[in-house]
């Protein structure tokens, strides 16, 4: 997505994407212009078990992360690399995930990790787009 001056994910909705196409991981890489741009990921994750997941995101602007429609994490608006977290108790299976991130001007940063205990970090490897 081109944004001229975003400051705030919902800002995606103003515009439309300038490319689309099919990825199997989140990645900073992923961006097309270097200022004022964006990224949507929507997807599905696979969980392993019925647990409590951990997620931790962090961005250079702002991000959030939605699992089955419902917030997890609000890492919203203009600032510096930043980390948030969130949790959400997931049966075993299949999830949607959607991962919005705007870059304004500056540094760049896009990160995700989840853990089943808190404070455990492993990289999303794989986001499926279909089920």
């Amino acid at each position: 997505y081109k944004i001229d001056a975003p400051v705030s994910v919902a800002d995606l909705n103003k515009v439309s994407p300038e490319k689309t196409s099919i990825v199997t991981a989140i990645s900073i890489s992923d961006i097309l212009r270097k200022e004022n741009a964006g990224l949507v990921y929507e997807g599905y994750i696979i969980t392993p078990s019925d647990a409590v997941y951990h997620y931790y995101l962090s961005s250079d602007d702002g991000s959030k992360l939605l699992i089955d429609n419902e917030e997890v994490i609000d890492n919203d608006g203009l600032h510096g690399d930043d980390e948030k977290s969130g949790a959400i108790a997931l049966r075993k299976g299949y999830h949607s995930i959607k991962l919005s991130y705007i870059q304004g001007t500056g540094d760049a940063a896009l990160q995700l990790k989840y853990g089943v205990k808190e404070n455990e970090r492993n990289i999303i490897k794989e986001v499926y787009h279909g089920k």
